[in-house]
């Protein structure tokens, strides 16, 4: 389904030691924390909305799309994912078939309306908004090759950012329009980043943010003050999520520190034997993460269908500490993101 990379196995949470909160300064606060919304698998595939702190899990799909089998599950030949929140908490970008494609929609909670952003043939994804909610980022997959779009809702215009050999997708903007990205199109997948663009940027034109590492980065996502980018790593099957300064990692010396590392023999994140977190996202207020936690892998492939949802607080010194789990349940929750309170 598209870029849905998300079956994966063995993740543990790590973090920079060369950042500014290294020498007890913390971030920049923004907004406080509000909702959570989030993808559910129960019978089919579901936006479901809960508080900062786990409670009052609902179901939130923003229309219906069909009649309901039970209270808590949707016709399950149906899909709504990938739910991205605008910065002011108003609207909520997702992904949906239902209108017979992996369309892009929106929904504006100030009124109710649903809108649909995207209405071709081809895959698309919703990414990331900009700071102010003027356009959306997204990516289209045709003919297995995927590549970032911007959609602009004054003018209803998309504009192609990338049109590379390889795969770009998972883009995230910062409070100063750059964009954040992962790509394989010169060579291992990095992290990337462009400027804001009205155009295609040639890869010439890209900075790689994570140039010392051979294997796989993915995933990235902006701290509320631009400062720092979440990201996901692959070491030995391994997926861990790391931060690193907004200038990237110095090729001769990553900047990463394991905070914990179940696959090191150190103290696992879950209470349950989880090994598996990644789709990190920050908290408006950019002192915590929320992220996706699954089962370790078995033989023949990953464990998916009992992820739940974790988060944790980051502080003045970038470690995470108060690990809790905001989901328990033998669904599969994913793809978590942070709205402001209102």
């Amino acid at each position: 389904m598209g870029n849905r990379s998300r079956k994966v196995a063995g993740l543990s949470l790590l973090v920079t030691g060369a950042l500014a909160m290294s020498s007890g300064q913390a971030f920049a606060t923004g907004p406080s924390n509000g909702t959570i919304a989030f993808a559910r698998t129960l019978n089919g595939q579901d936006i479901w909305l809960m508080n900062a702190d786990g409670t009052n899990q609902r179901l939130a799909s923003p229309v219906a799309k069909s009649k309901k089998a039970e209270s808590t599950s949707i016709n399950t030949s149906l899909t709504d994912w990938s739910p991205r929140w605008s910065r002011d908490g108003l609207k909520l970008a997702f992904m949906s078939t239902r209108g017979g494609n992996q369309d892009v929609y929106v929904k504006d909670f100030s009124t109710g309306i649903v809108t649909r952003i995207t209405t071709n043939s081809a895959t698309e994804l919703p990414g990331a908004w900009s700071p102010d909610g003027s356009y959306l980022l997204f990516t289209r997959t045709t003919n297995g090759t995927t590549d970032l779009y911007k959609y602009t809702f004054s003018s209803r215009l998309e504009t192609r950012l990338t049109a590379a050999a390889g795969n770009e997708s998972a883009p995230s903007v910062s409070v100063d329009g750059t964009v954040a990205f992962q790509s394989n199109s010169t060579g291992d997948q990095a992290i990337f980043t462009l400027p804001h663009s009205n155009g295609v940027v040639p890869p010439e034109d890209w900075r790689n943010l994570t140039p010392g590492y051979s294997g796989v980065d993915a995933h990235p996502d902006w701290s509320p003050d631009g400062q720092s980018i979440l990201f996901a790593r692959k070491i030995d099957d391994q997926w861990d999520l790391y931060r690193m300064p907004a200038t990237g990692e110095k090729s001769e010396t990553p900047a990463t520190a394991v905070v914990t590392n179940s696959g090191a023999g150190t103290t696992d994140f879950s209470d349950d034997g989880r090994t598996s977190e990644w789709l990190g996202s920050w908290s408006p207020d950019g002192l915590k993460i929320v992220w996706t936690g699954c089962a370790p892998a078995t033989t023949g492939g990953p464990v998916t269908s009992t992820c739940e949802i974790y988060s944790a607080d980051l502080g003045s010194t970038g470690q995470a500490t108060g690990v809790r789990r905001l989901t328990t349940n033998d669904y599969t929750d994913e793809t978590p993101d942070w709205a402001p309170a209102p």
